[in-house]
């Protein structure tokens, strides 16, 4: 075992081949440019020239859609404080206020595995616990010895094996990575270091790896496994006789598996970002004009005149011709138009988990308020719940008392654009036509509704369409005006050509004479 305790498992290897993407997409424009290639492709010429390549990098800025979709969904089922019912026995009414004994209140930390979980496919918490056996009352009191919640990020996830058990696959072995700072022994300083925890139904085995890191970044070493380098601190009977670890899922592909239900979103935002790269790229250069100079003489041309504030230009030729060309730019309208229709593209693919499948309709065409059809952030929803009261039942069996029967922890729901809000949405959206309410109130009505997930300011928004319609109007009228002029111009003009020809023909007339 210590030759392979930091070794994925087969189950991990082929989860990191989606969650690579969706890690770089939340880490910023900082993991997109490190990334290189792999999700900025290089032209050939940059191929080449790879300086070009990296100032074109250096000059790209993600717009975190991808980030800001992901935490926008995991924040709905929160915007109202859980209902609980009935009360939970001492101690375990410690975990609503501090669910990690690290000051979590129990709904941070629900929100916290909720957002891993869309993100990942797969959130993940182990119930531990800290034994009261040989200590009084007092002493256990002031080290907050209690079961409690540790949050497994995905990341940190080494390994697992499962066997069926009575028709039920279990989890028999789990692995996970723990990171934390320790003095360097040379030069001084920290050093990241880590420690390996191997959960298996009877106990728990801590095994920590020699060679630790200097210069420690967390992030990029999280997506790491280490093989070798790992020796047996201690093992610790947990006293649960099962592996205690809880598991929410948004897109479950087998026991403790999942892929990312929003990935399609990432490659999105990963064209997003391309695109843009690209416009920037093109933007830079037809919006720098070139100095065109002709007819100089040879010792100006050699020189190389300088171009900018308080600059002069002389020379003794006859012909010299100096001017400025700018590129027209007519194709960055075609880029533009490209990156908005990208966005459009993330705009419903963030909102499509909230929506739902209409139910049956009155004789009104209304859809019926009673509808049992759920969307798939409701799904998820339940599915967290769900999981949070398996985590508080082995919190229960850890110490030793029984949950009330009336006890329930729920979330709020009602987060989906279900029965009247889907009414509401062309309602809404007529309103703005019509201009019976301001663009600015429509969108921050939509905002809310989760129609616009990406939008963090609806007035700014509102200003953009405005200007947007103004250039639209303005444009118009030139071809409008442009248009009169032609249809005033042309008598004048068919007035000349029938001139025109009639001298033609008096003039072949008296060729002819």
């Amino acid at each position: 075992m210590a030759n392979d305790v930091g070794t994925w498992s087969g189950v991990r290897r082929e989860m990191e081949d989606s969650w690579e993407l969706v890690r770089v997409l939340r880490s910023g424009t900082r993991a997109m440019r490190a990334a290189g290639t792999k999700f900025t492709p290089a032209t050939k010429k940059e191929a080449k020239t790879r300086d070009r390549y990296a100032q074109r990098l250096a000059r790209t800025v993600l717009f975190p859609i991808y980030d800001r979709t992901v935490r926008k969904l995991a924040s709905l089922p929160f915007m109202k404080p859980p209902t609980i019912s009935g009360e939970l026995p001492e101690p375990l009414d410690r975990l609503l206020s501090n669910a990690d004994r690290q000051g979590t209140s129990l709904s941070s930390f629900a929100q916290m595995i909720y957002e891993d979980a869309i993100d990942r496919g797969l959130g993940l918490f182990l119930v531990d616990n800290v034994p009261t056996a040989g200590l009084t009352l007092p002493e256990a009191d002031a080290m907050d010895a209690r079961p409690y919640f540790r949050r497994i990020h995905p990341d940190n996830l080494v390994g697992c094996r499962t066997r069926m058990r009575n028709g039920v696959e279990e989890v028999v072995e789990l692995r996970i990575r723990n990171w934390y700072y320790e003095s360097s022994p040379v030069g001084g300083g920290d050093v990241l270091a880590d420690m390996v925890e191997r959960w298996t139904p009877e106990r728990v085995e801590r095994w920590y790896r020699s060679g630790s890191e200097h210069d420690p970044d967390r992030e990029q070493n999280a997506a790491r496994e280490y093989l070798s380098g790992y020796r047996l601190g201690e093992t610790i009977a947990h006293g649960f006789g099962r592996v205690p670890v809880v598991a929410c899922y948004t897109k479950r592909i087998g026991t403790l598996h999942g892929e990312p239900p929003m990935e399609d979103l990432g490659w999105q935002n990963v064209a997003h970002w391309n695109s843009l790269s690209m416009q920037g790229e093109a933007l830079h250069y037809c919006r720098s004009p070139i100095l065109k100079v002709a007819g100089a003489s040879s010792t100006v041309a050699e020189a190389r005149p300088e171009v900018g504030p308080g600059s002069t230009f002389t020379d003794t030729s006859s012909d010299l011709d100096i001017s400025f060309v700018e590129i027209a730019g007519t194709s960055l309208a075609a880029g533009e138009v490209e990156i908005k229709r990208i966005e459009e593209r993330c705009m419903a693919l963030g909102m499509q988990p909230m929506m739902a499948v209409g139910g049956p309709a009155t004789a009104t065409g209304e859809v019926r308020a009673d509808s049992n059809e759920k969307s798939e952030a409701q799904r998820w929803i339940e599915g967290l719940e769900w999981a949070i009261y398996q985590g508080i039942e082995l919190a229960a069996e850890a110490a030793g008392v029984e949950l009330p029967e009336d006890f329930d922890w729920t979330l709020y729901r009602d987060s989906s654009l279900l029965s009247g809000k889907a009414q509401d949405v062309p309602v809404i959206q007529g309103l703005m036509t019509a201009g019976q309410i301001p663009l600015a109130v429509g969108l921050r009505e939509l905002a809310v509704r989760g129609v616009l997930s990406t939008v963090d300011d609806p007035e700014a928004l509102a200003a953009q369409v405005e200007l947007g319609r103004e250039r639209t109007v303005e444009a118009q009228m030139q071809a409008m005006l442009a248009s009169v002029e032609r249809d005033r111009q042309a008598p004048a003009a068919e007035a000349e050509d029938e001139e025109d020809e009639a001298e033609e023909a008096e003039d072949e007339a008296e060729a002819e004479t």
